[in-house]
């Protein structure tokens, strides 16, 4: 048996938002005692304050975190700015909690580090690892070859990137019992015999003529076809200034039908623009776009179809994570999302 508390709550102090937090945590709990906690957080708030206060009045509590783009729980609902905090106990099941440093300068070294500390005191096997890296300025590729390499496939990864709101700018920030760091790479592993489903809700589609990527050094873009990268988003979306952040490069695996995403982050003054990852050179690309209409629907059927895989399963909790272009597509459409998702876990 495992069971996940939650608080959420959105103030402009972060005194009065943590102590709402942990006293819904508290009112919830009924005398349990936490193993381990996720904290979530706008990047505005006194981190050291908020941190200090949840681990006061949960000492010994393996926290790990990070800041965000944007919060929602069935605690509060969606909001740009708040703080949650998720925290578990359980009588079967293990969880351990590490922290990788340093990812930019070696990733292969932080991420074993984080596994290591991670299992040290497991004693069964790994079951689920969430991750929650600084990818900001990094690629995520490399990450995630090393948490599947070491972890095994046994034990599949989720999570998501620390992130800020598009307006600020402050540097993501990620969370370690009572550190706050960048640069990092906070895990945590459920270990013993745990039942989930999931299911990914991409929501981009393909539009216009496929190209390909003429040169490219990692994140970095230089060519499309025979335009510089920044003049073949211009060529199809016309004179615009800043990154096209809500058309998504979709790149094509050699040989295959199916893709995996990019995002425009950054437009460089020699033309070239550099991407939310790795895009190899000579890959086929095209461009995608995504309207409110077509995410909602494709929550809806994701949702729908994660039930139907254990329709005997009562579930103990779900995690949902969404990216920053995501919910700025949706406007004020995210809390329909939001919506559905109670609708088809409304066993949980």
């Amino acid at each position: 048996m495992i069971k996940a508390i939650l608080g959420q709550s959105e103030n402009i102090d972060t005194r009065t938002a943590v102590e709402s937090v942990i006293a819904q945590c508290q009112q919830k709990l009924t005398g349990h005692q936490p193993q381990a906690g996720i904290v979530f957080a706008g990047v505005t708030f006194d981190h050291r304050l908020m941190l200090d206060k949840i681990l006061d009045k949960f000492p010994g509590l393996d926290l790990i975190g990070c800041t965000t783009a944007g919060e929602f729980s069935s605690s509060y609902g969606c909001s740009d700015d708040s703080i949650s905090l998720m925290v578990f106990y359980s009588d079967d099941i293990e969880i351990g909690i590490g922290i990788g440093r340093t990812l930019s300068d070696n990733p292969d070294t932080a991420v074993q580090s984080a596994v290591d500390q991670a299992s040290h005191k497991l004693s069964k096997r790994a079951s689920i690892c969430l991750a929650f890296p600084d990818v900001l300025n990094k690629s995520f590729d490399p990450i995630l070859k090393k948490l599947n390499l070491v972890l095994g496939n046994d034990c599949p990864v989720f999570g998501g990137a620390a992130g800020t709101l598009w307006n600020e700018e402050l540097m993501p920030l990620q969370f370690f019992k009572n550190e706050i760091l960048s640069d990092a790479i906070p895990i945590m592993i459920f270990a013993g015999s745990l039942e989930y489903s999931f299911s990914i809700a991409n929501s981009w589609k393909p539009v216009g003529k496929q190209a390909k990527i003429s040169r490219a050094e990692g994140r970095l873009v230089r060519r499309i076809d025979d335009f510089k990268a920044v003049d073949f988003y211009r060529y199809y979306l016309g004179d615009h200034s800043e990154p096209a952040r809500e058309f998504l490069m979709a790149v094509y695996d050699k040989d295959s039908e199916h893709s995996y995403l990019r995002a425009p982050f950054e437009y460089n003054p020699d033309g070239s623009i550099t991407f939310s990852d790795s895009i190899p050179q000579g890959a086929t690309v095209q461009l995608t776009e995504a309207v409110s209409e077509i995410i909602i629907e494709d929550t809806k059927s994701t949702s729908q179809k994660m039930v139907q895989q254990v329709p005997d399963l009562v579930s103990a909790f779900a995690m949902a994570f969404s990216c920053g272009f995501r919910k700025n597509m949706l406007g004020t459409r995210v809390e329909q999302e939001f919506q559905i998702y109670s609708k088809y876990l409304s066993r949980i």
